[in-house]
């Protein structure tokens, strides 16, 4: 399980260093809203924008606003203060894959964040491959 983390994150990694030499355009927001779900006593946020943009003459339309396999976390106020600055109607820049402009997103910055989805994969793929090795070398003993 640690191992296929690790190539998630790692592929998400590498997916988010080639998304900051993308080309940018400016793009236009054209739904905004702050998204809520509740699961069991918490409720996470996340902004949701959808926008346009034109490349050689063809208009796209996208949500992303970064390249993640997995959700993003973002508080109340994160998702609130995004959603303020970026009113319906304002100017954005976007992002695009110059090899598929149907492919793009907002924020093509790497975060300290990133890496550490890679990180605790790989100690979590370590500490479970000690434990196996552990158990097939017959050093652990179940204690009664």
């Amino acid at each position: 399980m640690g191992i296929v983390l690790a190539y998630m994150s790692l592929t998400n990694i590498l997916m988010i260093r080639e998304s900051a030499t993308w080309p940018d355009t400016d793009g236009t927001v054209i739904e905004i809203s702050v998204q809520t779900k509740t699961e069991k006593n918490s409720i996470s946020y996340k902004p949701h924008i959808r926008y346009e943009y034109v490349i050689n003459g063809k208009t796209h339309d996208s949500t992303a606003i970064r390249f993640e396999k997995y959700q993003m976390i973002y508080t109340e106020k994160e998702s609130q203060s995004f959603v303020f600055d970026h009113p319906i109607g304002s100017t954005i820049k976007v992002h695009y894959d110059p090899k598929d402009p149907s492919l793009s997103m907002l924020n093509a910055e790497f975060r300290s964040n990133d890496l550490l989805g890679f990180v605790a994969s790989i100690i979590f793929f370590l500490a479970g491959s000690y434990g196996i090795y552990k158990v097939l070398s017959g050093k652990y003993k179940k204690r009664l």
